[in-house]
């Protein structure tokens, strides 16, 4: 898994902005932390972000990204 999250200037994550490629067999699944259901929910936001050039996106360890989960939970 990758996961990514938008983080301002001092490398701090803005609020719900965790997201995640995900394998699933052959797929690969673009999914969003949603903090109030507690849960992996599908979004294109990602690619989105990523073909775009954001600045604010940066990739991310699983442990960072777990986290930011807890955090936001």
């Amino acid at each position: 898994m990758q996961y990514f999250c938008q983080a301002d200037i001092e490398n701090q994550p803005y609020p719900n902005s965790l997201f995640r490629y995900r394998k699933l067999m052959e797929l690969t699944l673009e999914e969003e932390w949603d903090s109030v259901k507690n849960k992996w929910e599908p979004t294109t936001q990602l690619t989105r972000l990523i073909i775009g050039g954001d600045c604010t996106l940066m990739r991310i360890t699983q442990e960072y990204a777990n986290q930011i989960q807890i955090q936001q939970s």
